[in-house]
């Protein structure tokens, strides 16, 4: 049965390639057989009327053989494409006009799409980015912020029983001096646990490991972005074990990371990252963790929000500024899914900012201006075309 289906297939395709010649040929059996059917009433002209009554309709023979033997839907395809060709090419100027409005539609709608997948949608270039989550703070008022107290992380970090793993990230820049570059950084300072738990290992050299990331190390450490590592210091492999200048502070290269990796603020894209422990007073810091499976974000909030209240309390009684304790301390847990990292943009969006939901709602309100120009157009058109129209539907063509 499938060499049959196969063997139909491989018909019907060379029927497509000698088209012309198949076309040919059934004329010529058309007209032997109209002959032969002719030739048994005598072969006069009356005969030959008598022969065609009976033997049917030619080009209905011919449209039920092509059916047969071609791909009648490619054929139909193929000759409504060329004929719209031709009444395109019949009236450039509203082939231009029609054109135009759909590109300047589809055009804004598209780069806007664009934009928002790779900020808000696309999922980060991770292991198993869907069991990611951040962790925010809501405060009184309604306001949402991500930058957590680091004695918070450091709470989450001694509890496992709903994280796989938790780490921090805190960002600044720098004067960054080496390689025969001089220009300004921005780096992520991030934990130990950060590249480990995103399961991403270095292009060149290695990555920051939990060993880097102690106080007191003296061993600074720092790896380069693809993306730096190319455009500033010219992809040179010798960078690896130089020594390089972040403002005043020295710092080893110990690694390069691969170029689909940008971490995971797309907003604000780092040159480089180095250990947090590189800061000496870590105050706040971004905070994510990898759930268990199974675990829900639901169920992680639960069983984090007592370390988290207890964590405000100790950063309040170790703070020496003037602070609204009953504000401070009636901050909540929020844990959020993080599959496709964090952003400032992000935020401004969900928070609530107007700016990028009208942005959004003009370009599709130019779409659909384009779509409505566009279906004047064709109105005015089929109006021209309403004796021709009806041409083909009385001789049997379908609305589509």
């Amino acid at each position: 049965m499938l060499l049959e289906r196969l063997g139909a297939i491989w018909l019907r395709a060379k029927a497509l390639v000698h088209r012309r010649r198949l076309e040919r040929d059934l004329d010529e059996e058309l007209t032997f057989h109209l002959a032969m059917r002719a030739g048994k009433y005598g072969g006069d002209a009356a005969a030959h009327a008598a022969a065609r009554r009976q033997f049917g309709n030619p080009a209905r023979i011919r449209e039920t053989c092509r059916e047969l033997w071609t791909f009648a839907a490619l054929e139909t395809l193929w000759q409504d494409i060329r004929y719209a060709v031709r009444t395109l090419a019949k009236t450039p100027s509203f082939s231009v006009v029609a054109i135009l409005s759909l590109a300047l539609g589809i055009g804004a709608n598209t780069a806007l799409f664009s934009l928002m997948d790779v900020m808000l949608l696309r999922a980060l270039p991770v292991k198993n980015p869907q069991e990611l989550v951040e962790f925010v703070r809501a405060v009184p008022g309604g306001a949402m912020m991500t930058n957590l107290p680091y004695s918070v992380f450091t709470s989450f970090r001694q509890d496992r029983s709903v994280l796989s793993d938790v780490f921090a990230i805190s960002s600044a820049s720098f004067a960054f001096r080496g390689g025969g570059a001089s220009d300004q950084a921005w780096a992520h300072r991030v934990s130990g646990g950060f590249f480990p738990a995103l399961g991403v290992n270095a292009l060149l050299g290695r990555t920051i490991a939990p060993d880097d990331d102690r106080p007191g190390a003296t061993n600074h450490v720092a790896v380069l972005s693809y993306a730096f590592w190319s455009r500033r210091l010219g992809s040179d492999p010798a960078i690896l074990g130089a020594t390089v200048r972040l403002s005043s502070e020295s710092y080893t290269v110990i690694g390069v990371t691969p170029p689909e990796f940008f971490g995971v603020d797309r907003s604000k894209l780092p040159d480089l990252w180095i250990p947090m422990a590189a800061d000496r007073l870590p105050s706040q810091a971004w905070v994510l963790g990898r759930l268990k499976p199974g675990v829900l974000a639901a169920q992680a909030r639960v069983q984090l929000a007592p370390l988290f209240q207890q964590a405000l309390e100790n950063e309040m009684e170790a703070s020496s500024g003037a602070r609204d304790r009953k504000a401070f301390l009636s901050q909540r847990l929020l844990v959020n899914p993080a599959a496709q990292g964090t952003s400032d943009l992000r935020w401004s969006y969900w928070k609530g900012s107007g700016t990028l939901k009208i942005l959004f709602g003009l370009t599709g309100l130019v779409l659909l201006i384009a779509c409505a120009n566009l279906a004047n157009l064709l109105m005015a058109r089929s109006t021209a075309r309403s004796r021709e129209i009806g041409i083909r539907l009385a001789l049997g063509a379908g609305r589509w």
